[in-house]
């Protein structure tokens, strides 16, 4: 079910709620304790043992005089790797008594490494660096953000335009901008917000509508209407905050607060909402289809909250 308010935030602000520092991989590998050598390897020697003989089966049964050249060949290799292994045995136990004194001074340098990266991975992890990050990826993402074009709307105001704005300019002073215009590529006619929050320090835009059920006898704002419209701030940068007309007539206040809850939420940041401590949450009123627009048109829907009291 749909309702209003209706909040749509671009996907790169969301992701930022939810976005974690990278952690590198730690890549060295652990030195290994060394193995001291022996004169043959007999287990090295067996196994070669066997798969010569295994060959050497396979092929004698097809041509035994093959089969049994290859069993001679193949243990006169053995015979000549086992000799080269031992005459060089004095060579590989050096190497192994350097690798032996060698070994405590690397495992002592790798382990330090290891200890340097638990503790960056540690610092990369903590409440407080993620939230410095958080604030860098906002800062940046908003760098992203397309101001408007104009200054010089014309579009016509709504009814309850006129009495929203004093609520804004109360809570949002010199934050809150009208007749402003984006230009719409291919198209003579800009795109007006009704008004815009704007913090030109953070590059912040939100696009702030009030949506009327009917004008001049005609459906507007129904579901799927406002679609491509919301998307093309959306894609700009721009979060977009649509309240029905009801709204913004029966609950200013309220109104006001649900769009310092979006901008606290964003920023992470409660400061805006300090204001609004004793102000109730904004009712949602459910979004109409153009079927229920014309039904409202039929009854006069707009009549009930225009013409009654309200906060």
């Amino acid at each position: 079910m749909n309702y209003y308010p209706i909040i749509i935030i671009p996907k790169p602000l969301q992701h930022i709620k939810t976005a974690m520092p990278k952690i590198p991989k730690f890549r060295e590998k652990q030195p290994r304790s060394p193995q001291i050598p022996q004169p043959i390897e007999i287990k090295l020697i067996f196994i070669e043992s066997l798969a010569v003989i295994g060959i050497s089966i396979g092929i004698g049964l097809v041509n035994l005089t093959i089969g049994i050249g290859v069993l001679v060949f193949g243990f006169i290799v053995i015979a000549i790797q086992a000799l080269i292994l031992k005459n060089n045995f004095p060579t590989r136990l050096q190497k192994y008594e350097q690798e032996v004194r060698a070994y405590p001074s690397k495992l002592e340098a790798f382990n330090q490494l290891k200890l340097e990266y638990d503790q960056e991975v540690e610092r990369l992890q903590s409440p407080e660096y993620i939230l410095e990050f958080r604030q860098r990826l906002l800062l940046d993402t908003l760098k992203q953000t397309k101001p408007h074009d104009g200054t010089n709307s014309k579009a016509r105001r709504g009814m309850s335009e006129a009495k929203f704005v004093k609520h804004l300019n109360r809570y949002f002073d010199t934050n809150i901008y009208e007749r402003l215009t984006l230009n719409i590529p291919n198209s003579p006619k800009p795109y007006s917000p009704d008004f815009a929050y704007i913090d030109r320090g953070l590059n912040l835009y939100i696009d702030i509508e009030i949506d009327e059920p009917y004008s001049h006898r005609q459906p507007i704002h129904f579901i799927g209407q406002d679609d491509r419209r919301n998307q093309f701030f959306i894609d700009r940068g721009w979060i977009v905050i649509r309240f029905c007309e009801e709204q913004v007539v029966r609950y200013p206040r309220q109104c006001c607060k649900a769009i310092a809850e979006v901008i606290a939420d964003i920023l992470g940041d409660g400061l805006e909402l300090t204001r609004f401590e004793n102000t109730p949450p904004l009712p949602k009123v459910k979004h109409w289809t153009r079927a229920e627009s014309l039904t409202m048109i039929k009854n006069q829907a707009r009549d009930r909250y225009l013409n009654s009291p309200h906060t």
